[in-house]
Formats: structure tokens, C-alpha cells, sequence
């Protein structure tokens, strides 16, 4: 169980709480472009050897496994969602609220939409899409027999991490919010394609590295290499090395978030240590709830205190939000004790029941 990289979806989600309140810190799409990776890397650790043959059953076994995860929250989110659209005037459509439902509201552009009903179920969707094609990808790697060979995984990704680049450069001062430019690179899963598949094969390069269980990992060397890995992450922060926009939203991010999770995946060193104690494991298992609920309760709140929660005044100001945050994990808790993991169980059994009678 990787346990620190659990614990580290807590503190992106965090992350992104932090985005929507509005504190300049440009966040929002490098916390964004650190899920699609993380989620392409924890598929392949846990699926990697699943798919050297592709069957329908396995396939379905696969996608239900993945709605399981994420729907019952999605609707919850959009039930919810129907409350925060009145009180905030959103004008929208019942088109939109079917895209949105049925996670596909981001298959095209469809400007401001994108962030009607459950502004943060684009997110999802992208997963849902990028989760159908992770089958296929697998069996291609496993029929070219590359899987095992960590030279040419290696190789595929520094041409995947080019292609994002050459692509990312065609959208050159075009990424406007609300643009075609905007869509294509922050928000359709087109181009998510390649930090997603970055994480997969990075993924795959750590499990075979890992398969030998008779390696001793050197807690100096791994805590140094943690180290410097968030070291790098924050110079690149601050870099100003790629001032093109699209550059810079998404694929500038790929390599060193790649590296992060690679290194932290290791749990050698005392941050990943750190973070694999049972409390930051418990708050990992509540992020897709708080991301899920996070702006809700920022709009909620704004409502209530007439937008005063937007304003960043100093270090009282800060200590309220730390505050807000803490009710969305507790509220995030409740959902996840009495709601996510109850739903879950019950669409397991009518599944369950549903294949008993097909037999029958």
C-alpha cells in the first residue's frame, strides 16, 4: 500500500481549496495536472499485470471498479449542485445538466458550461475517459512486449512528455479562459492524455523496479532525494523558465511531478515516512470528498458572509479559512462513513444480485 502518496491527495486537495479562495497563488492547475498523474501512476501499480489479455468481462470488472470509486459522490455533487445553481443565478440548460451528469460535459467545448451543476465533476470525467483507454494501453504494452523492459517504458515516456510539449506550443498565447485554446489544454481529456499517461508509465517503471523484494532502501540517500524532489517542485514554482502559457498550465509541470511521485512512491525516506503515518493516511482517504464539497462550502459561505470570505486581510483572515477547512473534513468524514462507502456497498450487491440472476 502506497501509503504517502495516499496521504499526499490530501494535501492537493488542500491545494485546490486554496485556489478557489482566491489566494494568487497560481495553484489550481498544478494541483489539477498532479491528480491526472497520480491517478495514471496508482492504476498501474495496481493493475499492471491485469491486462495481458483483453477479455469483456475483465474490461467491465475494471470500469465498474472505477464508477464504484467516483459516481456515487458525482451525484451526490449534482443533486447539491442543483441548490448552489439557484442561489448563485447560473443560467444553464438541461442539456448541460445531462452532459454533467453523464461525466461528458467536457468531450467539447462548451465555454463557461464546463463549470455548470458540479463545477469540479470536469474532473471526473476526464478520469472516466482516461480509465476506459487504460485497458487497451496496458495490452499494447504487454503484445509489444515492452512492459518489462524499464530502457523502452523510459524512452516512451520522454517521447510522451515531448508530445505534450510540441502539442502544448500549437496553443501558444491561446488560452484564454473560456477559449477553444483553454479547453483543449487545461480541461479536455484529450490533451490530459499525457500527463495520465506519464503517471501510467512511470507507474509501471516503479512496480518493476519494486518487484524485488530483496532490495535495501537507503533512508539517507531516499530522505535527501524527497527533499530535493519539493526543492525542484518549488524552483519550478518560481521559474519563469517557460513563459508560454500553455507551456506553463499543464505539460511544464509532467516531468518533476512525475519525478515526486516516483521518489515519494518509494517510502524510503522521513517525508514519505511522515506522511504514511495513520493520520495523514486517514485525511488521503477523505480527498476525493473534499475535493468533491471543497467549493461548495467556499460558495456557501461567501453567500452567508457576503463575499468577505474572498478577501485575504492578514493572518485572522487565514485562520478562517484553516477553520472552513477543518468543517469540510469533518463534513467530508460524514459522507464518506455514511454515504460513499454505504452506496458503494449497496451498487456492489445489486451487481452482485444481477449476475446471479443472468446465471440462473
Amino acid at each position: 500500500m502506497l501509503n504517502s502518496l495516499s496521504s499526499l491527495r490530501f494535501f492537493l486537495a488542500f491545494g485546490i481549496y486554496l485556489h478557489h479562495l482566491d489566494y494568487k497563488l497560481g495553484l489550481g492547475p498544478i494541483v489539477v495536472t498532479f491528480f491526472f498523474i497520480l491517478s495514471g501512476f496508482l492504476i498501474a501499480y495496481g493493475y499492471k499485470n491485469k491486462f495481458q489479455e483483453l477479455d469483456l468481462f475483465t474490461y467491465k470488472q475494471f470500469m465498474k471498479n472505477r464508477f464504484l470509486r467516483l459516481y456515487p459522490l458525482h451525484i451526490l455533487a449534482f443533486l447539491v449542485s442543483l441548490y448552489i445553481m439557484h442561489l448563485t443565478g447560473f443560467k444553464t440548460s438541461w442539456v448541460y445538466a445531462i452532459m454533467n451528469l453523464f461525466l461528458i460535459q467536457t468531450y467539447i467545448n462548451i465555454g463557461a458550461q464546463i463549470y455548470s451543476f458540479s463545477s469540479v465533476s470536469w474532473f471526473i470525467a476526464d478520469c472516466i475517459f482516461l480509465y476506459a483507454l487504460t485497458p487497451f494501453v496496458l495490452f499494447f504494452l504487454h503484445k509489444i512486449r515492452i512492459i518489462c523492459r524499464v530502457n523502452y517504458l523510459f524512452l516512451c515516456e520522454i517521447i510522451l512528455i515531448s508530445s505534450g510539449f510540441l502539442v502544448a506550443c500549437l496553443f501558444k498565447g491561446n488560452v484564454v479562459a473560456y477559449s477553444p485554446g483553454w479547453w483543449f489544454i487545461y480541461i479536455s481529456p484529450y490533451n490530459r492524455i499525457f500527463d495520465y499517461g506519464s503517471g501510467l508509465i512511470v507507474g509501471i517503471i516503479f512496480a518493476l523496479l519494486t518487484e524485488k523484494k530483496d532490495k535495501q532502501i537507503s533512508f539517507f540517500l531516499f530522505s535527501i532525494l524527497e527533499i530535493g524532489v519539493i526543492l525542484l517542485g518549488y524552483l519550478n514554482y518560481k521559474s519563469l523558465l517557460f513563459p508560454v502559457d500553455s507551456i506553463r498550465y499543464d505539460i511544464f509541470w509532467v516531468p518533476v511531478i512525475s519525478l515526486i511521485i516516483f521518489i515519494f512512491a518509494f517510502q524510503g525516506g522521513v517525508l514519505s515516512k511522515l506522511l504514511s503515518v495513520k493520520f495523514f493516511v486517514k485525511l488521503g482517504e477523505l480527498s476525493f470528498p473534499i475535493f468533491m464539497i471543497h467549493q461548495t462550502f467556499i460558495i456557501l459561505t461567501a453567500h452567508i458572509l457576503g463575499n468577505k470570505i474572498y478577501r485575504v486581510e492578514g493572518s485572522e483572515q487565514f485562520l478562517a479559512h484553516i477553520l472552513l477547512f477543518g468543517v469540510i473534513i469533518c463534513v467530508a468524514d460524514v459522507i464518506n462513513r455514511y454515504y460513499e462507502r454505504p452506496s458503494r456497498d449497496w451498487i456492489k450487491s445489486l451487481f452482485i444480485r444481477n449476475s446471479c440472476f443472468e446465471k440462473t
